[in-house]
């Protein structure tokens, strides 16, 4: 990782925020954002592999235990990719729900890539928009000289547009496969 938080209290942001445009904002509290551990990747593989995950992703397949597991320990150690997961409070106080994940990814001094994914059965309730915004909060606290970020949204991926545009970003290139979404933070 880039940065050694002292811990997961320093990734706590409160749950308020305002309401996006054209995407419905969960009213969820106790949502919680800090870096991912050794016991995330399961989840994170089972998100990724998920048929709608899959769709959308550049590889249009999914990926074996083996390969996931080289990127994720790569991810944990890496000083060029900054993996957060966010968690909320469970409805029965019995712990936490991993909802999602925010992955940036270092391009060079002054910009990352961003990239996104929900826990399908907490898809559709407006977590993304949540951890997507608190993770750049996050991400720009903790990387000031960083002024950009980019994301690869496919035009079919309308869903990840919404959230995307809600949060600041704007498509700057649809001659791709994927369209690229930037955003000024600094």
């Amino acid at each position: 990782m880039w940065v050694n938080l002292a811990s997961d209290q320093d990734l706590q942001l409160s749950a308020s925020g305002e309401d996006g445009v054209g995407v419905e904002e969960t009213s969820a509290e106790n949502l919680v954002l800090r870096c991912a551990r050794a016991d995330d990747s399961p989840h994170l593989l089972a998100w990724r592999n998920d048929p709608a995950a899959v769709k959308n992703s550049e590889s249009l397949h999914a990926i074996t235990f083996d390969i996931h597991q080289a990127w994720f320990e790569m991810a944990l150690t890496s000083d060029e990719c900054f993996l957060l997961v966010a968690e909320q409070k469970a409805s029965d106080a019995l712990g936490m729900n991993r909802v999602g994940t925010c992955r940036f990814d270092l391009v060079s001094t002054h910009s990352a890539a961003v990239s996104l994914n929900v826990n399908p059965f907490f898809r559709g309730q407006g977590f993304s928009l949540r951890v997507l915004r608190e993770g750049i909060q996050i991400f720009s606290k903790h990387f000031s000289s960083i002024e950009s970020l980019a994301a690869k949204i496919l035009p079919t991926n309308r869903a990840s547009q919404k959230v995307f545009f809600t949060s600041g970003f704007r498509l700057v290139d649809s001659s791709q496969r994927f369209g690229r979404w930037e955003k000024r933070i600094s």
